[in-house]
């Protein structure tokens, strides 16, 4: 290899560039669409939707009839992302926030390192304004500060009192938003007391998750689920539909899909750009594999009388091919590893995701945003 500088650099930069570039888009491939949710037991895990396809939002009466009657699941969970300001005034700092249930933290099987997470309790109306924070929040708001349960977080410019923080490996099931801070579903009337959401049976804003049972397959859940659909929605009619649009109301049910991977809408929406971008750079390296063949079978031709010495002087054949094996083990070695450092200057967009920032920035425009409210019948285009 040292007596031929250039066909070494030749065959391990080919090399290092197509395994780079393989591993860098696998890494945002899995990061986006592949990777399991780091929760326990997430093959468990699936979603509870209006219809197979469309919107995957409720209302929160709607959740409260499911939560409070269904018997498909060991636990039921419920959340919906939101950026909050840290701010009290001036320029606006936001943090990814989420609205959840009780039981959010309990069914994902995320504990809390310090303080506790939420529970039950934080579903009643009129809970007191408490929040869990995400560990990377609390590294770099609080400085890792031991004493961090009592303290207070101002969030759109109410206090929250701290009650935990959850581990570092646990950055909510959303991929595209990550986690900061998480507040009860019940504490919306603290910023909108004259219109909160709880009771509003228009306004679609609230994912819900379950865990089935050991055992239980998402075919039986799903006959279970499908059998209270029609109380549930008869229940939670919204009164402010027409006749018509009421009667097509009562005919949704509820649907099941598979969870363990969590939720990115950048993911689905580049699905197919991903696959293809994975096939292409896998066909490239499939070429690049084929040339440094070439290159070598060239090479061996112009040692052939290096070979035929060996071979005089005692080397079997064996040995011969051995060497050649060595040789071309190292240059797979080299471009390997030149190759994964190229890739690691990618790696960091794998756990980056970039709509977070376009999230905040249609925040900035509207800090007070909240769900759009529409029929669930009606309305298909994506929340």
């Amino acid at each position: 290899m040292a007596a031929n500088p250039g066909f070494t650099a030749t065959a391990v930069l080919a090399l290092a560039l197509d395994i780079g570039a393989n591993t860098a888009i696998f890494s945002i491939l899995n990061a986006v669409l592949l990777r399991s949710l780091p929760v326990e037991d997430p093959q468990r895990l699936v979603q509870v939707r209006p219809g197979p396809a469309g919107d995957d939002v409720f209302t929160n009466p709607i959740w409260e009839q499911v939560r409070d009657r269904q018997q498909a699941f060991s636990g039921t969970l419920a959340y919906s992302p939101k950026a909050f300001d840290l701010a009290d005034g001036g320029e606006s700092h936001y943090a990814i926030g989420l609205w959840v249930s009780g039981d959010f933290f309990r069914v994902l099987g995320v504990p809390a390192i310090q303080g506790r997470v939420f529970t039950r309790d934080e579903d009643r109306r009129g809970t007191p304004p408490l929040a869990v924070i995400g560990y990377r929040f609390w590294k770099r708001n609080f400085g890792g500060e031991r004493g961090i349960v009592g303290k207070t977080v101002r969030l759109d410019r109410h206090t929250f009192e701290i009650v935990g923080v959850t581990p570092p490996w646990f950055h909510g099931i959303d991929k595209d938003w990550g986690f900061d801070v998480a507040i009860p579903i019940a504490c919306d009337p603290i910023f909108h007391p004259g219109h909160n959401a709880l009771d509003e049976r228009s306004q679609w804003w609230l994912r819900i998750l379950g865990r089935m049972p050991a055992g239980e397959s998402i075919e039986q859940a799903r006959d279970r689920m499908k059998a209270i659909a029609p109380d549930i929605f008869r229940l939670t009619i919204p009164q402010d539909l027409p006749a018509e649009a009421q009667k097509e109301y009562l005919r949704n049910s509820f649907f099941l899909k598979p969870a363990s991977t969590g939720f990115s809408e950048m993911g689905m929406q580049y699905r197919t750009v991903l696959y293809t971008m994975m096939a292409i750079v896998g066909l490239v390296l499939l070429i690049a594999c084929a040339n440094i063949a070439n290159l070598l079978l060239a090479r061996a031709t112009a040692r052939q009388r290096e070979f035929s010495v060996r071979l005089a002087i005692g080397a079997g054949r064996a040995r011969v091919i051995r060497q050649l094996m060595t040789e071309s083990l190292l240059l797979a070695a080299f471009g390997s590893a030149a190759g994964l450092l190229l890739a690691s200057w990618g790696g960091p967009f794998a756990d980056h995701h970039p709509k977070i920032a376009c999230n905040d920035r249609k925040t900035n425009a509207n800090p007070d945003s909240r769900p759009i409210a529409r029929p669930l019948a009606v309305v298909t285009s994506s929340w």
